[in-house]
């Protein structure tokens, strides 16, 4: 449910915030459409250093699961890297 409503409208560029139980798909509901964003982005490939997106979560926790679920699809990209910041 939370993939179907929020992948349409991130693929639209909207911006999305998503209030789920655990386990209800929020971390691919972001990392889906911003790889398929990336591979359709028409400054592909990047620039050295360039930022071609960001995804915001309120933990370190959580801000750690999206970093290793989207290591699989951002390793598909020529010439992106991801990196995973906290504080």
């Amino acid at each position: 449910p939370v993939q179907a409503r929020t992948i349409p409208l991130l693929c639209s560029y909207k911006d999305v915030a998503v209030n789920a139980a655990t386990g209800s798909g929020k971390t691919l509901a972001f990392v889906v459409p911003l790889i398929e964003i990336l591979r359709r982005s028409t400054s592909y490939p990047p620039k050295p250093h360039q930022v071609m997106g960001v995804i915001i979560s309120p933990t370190r926790e959580l801000s750690t699961q999206i970093y290793k679920v989207a290591q699989p699809f951002v390793s598909t990209l020529p010439n992106v890297n991801s990196v995973l910041l906290v504080g």
